[in-house]
């Protein structure tokens, strides 16, 4: 993660969350350079992070505003086949009206 940063900095506040929405991320995954395509985001395994985050796999999501108009989202995701290693730490920089900096 790309912030280090006091636990107290970070916040549980949904009020202070940007508002993101899927075509955000649609926007950052396909039309940035990278693995994605339409075709993947638009196939049946999509759902499975959503599925996961419905079953209780991702962890309480932490918010961490870097500045008036952008902030930081973090989560543990625990593994779903591996229950012992250390649980995944992504997070992704966000400005308020939803556009996805960094993942």
């Amino acid at each position: 993660m790309p912030i280090s940063s006091s636990r107290s900095s970070w916040s549980i506040d949904l009020e202070t969350w940007p508002n993101l929405e899927y075509p955000d991320i649609y926007d950052y995954l396909v039309e940035t350079p990278g693995p994605f395509t339409r075709e993947s985001m638009k196939s049946r395994k999509s759902l499975e992070a959503y599925n996961q985050f419905q079953s209780g796999w991702v962890q309480k999501v932490l918010i961490f505003s870097t500045s008036e108009n952008t902030c930081v989202l973090s989560s543990k995701v625990l593994h779903s086949q591996r229950l012992s290693e250390d649980p995944l730490r992504p997070w992704v920089a966000v400005q308020q009206d939803g556009k996805v900096i960094c993942a």
